[in-house]
């Protein structure tokens, strides 16, 4: 399988950026609302949970992916998920979900480190969830991560159900269900 994909207008294909588990726009909402509670930050996101980064892979590589894969078998479907705490700095604040509660996702999937972006001050990339987490989100001596997290801004856990969707966003600038 490729990272083009053909569009129902079959003389245009798009591009696959990423595959992942992406919120409802109701659930945006509160997700925003948990944040605010602790921090405003410029750019609100509360979008998506990434399973895999296509972009930059070659089409032998996509094929390989077994986060693409998985998410072509379940384009569209539901699955419920735990957000568990969320943490946060003065660049930005994201969403962790507990893997003990992704019953629907394969475990190759939920050792990812799933997290949702939740927002970031101006110049702050989304990505940057991914670098705030790396800090102490593998640490499993508690004194080192009560050291690395007492740190942060934010720090609250969180017991929150959502049912997140299973797609892809495209070059098209869409999320795709089907």
């Amino acid at each position: 399988m490729s990272n083009t994909t053909n569009t129902t207008n079959t003389t245009n294909t798009k591009k696959v950026i990423y595959c992942g588990l992406f919120v409802q726009p109701e659930d945006t909402e509160v997700l925003t609302a948990e944040t605010k509670k602790h921090k405003s930050y410029d750019t609100w996101f509360n979008h998506h949970a990434t399973l895999s980064y296509l972009a930059n892979k070659s089409d032998e590589e996509i094929k390989q992916d077994k986060s693409w894969a998985w998410v072509q078998e379940n384009l569209g479907d539901e699955v419920e998920v735990l957000i568990w705490r969320l943490y946060g700095d003065e660049k930005g604040a994201c969403f962790t979900l507990c893997p003990y509660q992704l019953q629907d996702v394969p475990y190759f999937l939920i050792k990812k480190n799933l997290h949702i972006t939740s927002g970031t001050q101006a110049g702050t990339r989304p990505s940057y969830s991914n670098s705030l987490l790396d800090n102490f989100i593998h640490t499993l001596d508690i004194q080192e991560y009560t050291r690395k997290t007492s740190k942060l801004l934010i720090k609250q856990d969180l017991y929150i159900k959502l049912k997140l969707k299973v797609g892809y966003f495209a070059s098209d600038q869409k999320v795709h269900y089907s």
